[in-house]
């Protein structure tokens, strides 16, 4: 990655390459305005993630930025890298943060479901710290309901 870098606020916002850096749910409304609040008081911590010039980590920080009328301190990644070694990036600084489990057999089912043929359902499980048993549970109900997996991956609820 390079050096932080910043851009103007009056440049606006970078674009979002939305499949990358949506292996990750966005902030729930209380959660993004929390985080909206904490950049008002402290600024920003953790710079926006970019690659080949699109966001593929921050969605929700720019967003908060943007709002408040801030400039929007990035790094970019090496546009070398393969989008498969991007996405693998994206995962891995993102289970590290507030992700609930359902969200995260979530993102796991749509990911599977994403690349099937291409991985195994016993590598995405690990990849995402959950068992192939649970992501099979999340792959019937896809199939079942897809409108679930999705619901739980945005945060919301289902009623059983």
């Amino acid at each position: 990655m390079d050096d932080m870098k910043t851009r103007r606020i009056e440049d606006g916002a970078f674009p979002v390459d939305e499949e990358l850096a949506g292996v990750v749910p966005m902030a729930m409304p209380a959660e993004q305005a929390t985080l909206t609040a904490h950049i008002k008081e402290y600024g920003q911590k953790e710079p926006i993630v970019l690659w080949k010039g699109n966001v593929v980590d921050g969605r929700c920080r720019q967003k908060a930025l943007v709002s408040l009328g801030r400039h929007i301190s990035y790094k970019e990644l090496d546009s070398g890298l393969s989008r498969s070694d991007v996405e693998v990036y994206v995962k891995a600084v993102n289970t590290r943060r507030n992700l609930t489990s359902s969200q995260k057999v979530a993102a796991a089912c749509k990911e599977y479901l994403r690349s099937k043929g291409v991985t195994t359902q016993l590598k995405v499980a690990k990849s995402w710290g959950i068992s192939t048993r649970i992501l099979l549970n999340a792959i019937w109900l896809h199939e079942l309901d897809s409108s679930i997996i999705q619901t739980v991956f945005d945060g919301g609820t289902i009623a059983i």
